[in-house]
């Protein structure tokens, strides 16, 4: 009765939990964050962060991650060593609210993923802090991983035919053999041409070009 006039209440324990963790202190949000630049965010929309509590104490690191590094890639490590709270973000109760947030972070040049899947992608290879291509057996890949290891974190997959390729190169640079080597395992390295990676990845490219790669 109470959703047929508009007063929608809650139908679980669970749902109340929900609902109201953050209204104890009404007015405030991440009351409890200890970072005093956190409200230059959570100003975008309080009610992301009533939804979505448990992200204040990580969103606050990340902020101050970008004050002292605005670097892409520092910021991306510094969201992916701590991403799960953020997917709240992404469930539907919280979606709309939150997308101010994530709209906002991006016009003042702090990225956040938009969907659990960016996370997933983003964050995949960061569970080893630093290392690209940590599996791999080749030892001479880092000659060309160094060039940029952004790329490689965005485009995991291709450490395994890189090596690959390292090694025909080694072995025969023959401009032909290696185009053998390449199209016989092309398709990992399409990722290098998704927008997110392009430009990281366009150095790889390059510099692969400048010694006959």
């Amino acid at each position: 009765a109470g959703a047929s006039i508009g007063l929608s209440l809650p139908k679980s324990k669970e749902q109340v939990d929900h609902g109201c963790r953050a209204f104890s202190k009404p007015g405030l949000v991440c009351a409890d964050s200890t970072n005093p630049m956190i409200s230059v965010v959570t100003d975008f929309s309080p009610s992301c962060f009533r939804r979505c509590p448990q992200i204040c104490e990580p969103l606050g690191t990340l902020v101050t991650a970008y004050l002292s590094d605005p670097n892409p890639e520092s910021l991306q490590g510094a969201f992916c060593a701590n991403a799960e709270p953020f997917t709240c973000m992404f469930e539907v109760d919280a979606a709309e609210e939150c997308s101010k947030v994530l709209d906002a972070g991006a016009s003042i040049g702090l990225s956040l993923p938009k969907s659990k899947e960016q996370v997933d992608h983003g964050c995949r290879a960061f569970s080893k802090p630093g290392l690209v291509c940590a599996d791999s057996t080749n030892p001479m890949i880092s000659v060309v991983t160094d060039f940029s290891p952004s790329c490689f974190r965005r485009c995991p997959q291709i450490c395994e035919p890189l090596g690959t390729l390292v090694t025909a190169y080694l072995s025969d640079p023959n401009p032909e053999s290696l185009q053998g080597a390449f199209c016989a395992n092309a398709e990992p390295f399409t990722c290098m041409f998704e927008v997110d990676a392009a430009e990281e990845c366009s150095k790889v490219l390059d510099a692969g070009a400048s010694i006959g790669l």
